[in-house]
Formats: C-alpha cells, structure tokens, sequence
C-alpha cells in the first residue's frame, strides 16, 4: 500500500490503512475504542454529542452475554468508514443500483472479528438479536436524545433514560467492558 493512495487513511499518526484492504494487523481495540468514542450518531444531529462507542455500549447491554462482545463491535467498521445514516445508505443504493458500502462494511466487519479473535460471520438468529437490540438502542436515544422525540418510535426503548458521557468516558467504558467480557469468555472457556 502507499500512503497516497485516493483510499488510504491515516490513523494514530504514521499508521495508515487502505480502505479497499482490510487488514487485521492493524486492527486494535484500543483504536477502535478512541475512534467510535470521538464519532457522533445521528451525524451530530443531537442536541449534545452522543458517540457510537456509548451506543455500542448500549446494544451490547441489551443482548445475552454470549454476544455482548459482538454487540460491542456491531459498528466497529465506522472507526474506518465513518457512520453514514441508513437514509444516506437507502439514497447510495437507489443512485448507484448497488450496496456496494455495505459491502464494505461487511468486509470490514469480518476483518475486525478476525483481527480480535471473534466468531464471524454470526448465524442468523444471532444477528436478529443484535439488530434487535439496535433497534431498540435506536428507539432509547430517539426518545432521550433528540429535541422533539418521533410521535412513533421504531421500537420499544430501553426502560433506562440515556445521558450522553464526553468522548474520554465513552472510550474508557468501552474498553473496560471489552476486557471484562474478554476476560469472563476466557475463564468461560478454561472451563469447559
């Protein structure tokens, strides 16, 4: 890869990764971390800053253990591709006749899953359930988040009200809960 290419982008400094090459070398929790803490859902269109990290968190809480981890990363491609909307993903598909952003997103997601040592691809069931409870993480922050709430939310919210934690606790919380569930599905598996 060389560092000028249309697709490369730069991460912590020297590092550098091209976008059409997902490689789990260069993958780490900690970046992903940093960077989902510091991106903003909605496109910033909340009243205050509200960051994928946090949401990730919340998705996570929401789903049995054994997929808190995947939970965490559902959105893990967005430290690399950004977070576009689902309406701008709708306008992409109906301009171009393609997905081919999704298509990215899901070479991303098998890179990173890879890279952190995860089961991918999901079985079906499994991936319901996190949508499930993305969904459900949607209808949490529309409820809390924005200035005037859907008159129809898209799904049952989460009985929590969310408050919205600055950049440096979303990546702290999210990478004190991904070492705490690394850690319980390690002794897990010591177990068996």
């Amino acid at each position: 890869m060389t560092p000028n290419t249309p697709t490369t982008i730069w991460i912590n400094g020297d590092r550098a990764l091209d976008i059409m090459a997902p490689d789990p070398a260069a993958i780490d929790i900690r970046f992903l971390a940093g960077t989902l803490s510091r991106i903003n859902r909605f496109n910033g269109r909340t009243p205050v800053p509200y960051s994928v990290a946090q949401h990730s968190l919340l998705v996570a809480g929401l789903l049995p253990a054994r997929l808190r981890r995947h939970g965490l990363l559902h959105y893990a491609h967005e430290a690399i591709l950004g977070d576009t909307t689902s309406p701008l993903k709708a306008a992409l598909r109906q301009m171009t006749g393609t997905d081919a952003l999704s298509r990215l997103e899901r070479a991303w997601d098998a890179m990173i899953h890879e890279a952190l040592c995860l089961p991918w691809p999901l079985s079906g069931e499994d991936a319901a359930l996190i949508k499930a409870a993305d969904m459900r993480a949607l209808a949490t922050e529309m409820r809390d988040l924005m200035d005037i709430p859907p008159a129809r939310l898209p799904h049952q919210p989460d009985r929590h009200i969310l408050t919205p934690w600055p950049w440096p606790k979303a990546e702290e919380r999210f990478l004190t809960e991904w070492q705490r569930l690394t850690a319980a599905a390690t002794f897990s598996t010591a177990a068996e």
